[in-house]
């Protein structure tokens, strides 16, 4: 069984930047959706979302550095980018 994120919207944003219905997508597809729309957009457009995955990754065996850096709206975009790459791995790895 594959672990979900939990999303509030009913629509997701792919790597086109269209809009189309989901359902609670798989980790790592919500993951590779989110990544190029942080891509196109940066950070700062998709911060529910990025609260939605800071919660999410708390009850996780994941890096809490990544975790805490990734939360913190006052670090550097950079680092935080590189957070959620490394934690979007850690993520698609654990698989409960």
């Amino acid at each position: 069984m594959t672990a979900m994120i939990p999303t509030t919207a009913p629509t997701t944003c792919g790597p086109s930047g269209s809009r189309r219905p989901v359902s609670r997508p798989t980790t790592r597809r919500y993951l590779e959706q989110l990544a190029w729309a942080i891509e196109r957009d940066g950070l700062p457009g998709h911060e529910a979302r990025i609260d939605r995955i800071v919660k999410y990754a708390t009850d996780r065996p994941v890096s809490r550095v990544l975790v805490d850096v990734l939360a913190d709206r006052e670090a550097p975009e950079v680092a935080r980018v590189r957070a959620f790459s490394k934690l979007a791995m850690q993520l698609t790895l654990f698989r409960r």
